[in-house]
């Protein structure tokens, strides 16, 4: 589900980065391959392109088990943080209408689940430092970047180009 994942252990995070199209089997998938480097921090950062269209509802509770299962793995019943940013209004609509009323229970920690509009917002909430807030804006960029060279870089974007 996400296209890239930064440990932050310095900062008591892991950064999860995401865009473009996803199904209901890659964020399985994704929640599953978590390990232990991982039991910190969560802070999603869904990009303006993420598209969860393909997102098949009735996986659903699949999904949630996943990451109800990887948290405890993870955590114990002390779960720590887990915020999710939304830049997209249709991910917004996703996770602020569905996901957030769903993902509730006793077994899910769900007090410890927040979606934000914002960076700063999420970045205020998990109480992360300065230097926190700044790796974070970084690994963002870098992320940014490197997706738009590979954009540049790959096969289709050559062939739907201009043609000299």
């Amino acid at each position: 589900m996400a296209d890239r994942r930064c440990s932050l252990p310095e900062h008591d995070l892991t950064l999860h980065l995401v865009s473009g199209k996803h199904t209901s089997a890659e964020g399985i998938r994704y929640f599953q391959s978590l390990d232990p480097s991982c039991a910190t921090r969560w802070l999603s950062y869904f990009d303006s392109t993420v598209d969860m269209a393909r997102l098949d509802i009735a996986s659903a509770p699949e999904i949630k088990r996943a990451i109800v299962e990887k948290r405890r793995e993870l955590f114990g019943e002390h779960a720590k943080p887990y915020a999710i940013v939304c830049e997209s209004e249709r991910s917004r609509q996703y996770f602020f209408e569905f996901w957030s009323r769903y993902f509730v229970g006793p077994d899910a920690h769900a007090e410890n689940l927040r979606c934000f509009h914002s960076l700063e917002e999420a970045y205020d909430w998990l109480e992360l430092s300065q230097a926190g807030r700044a790796a974070v804006a970084r690994a963002i960029e870098d992320w940014e970047t490197a997706r738009a060279r590979d954009d540049r870089e790959s096969p289709a974007a050559a062939r739907d180009g201009p043609n000299p």
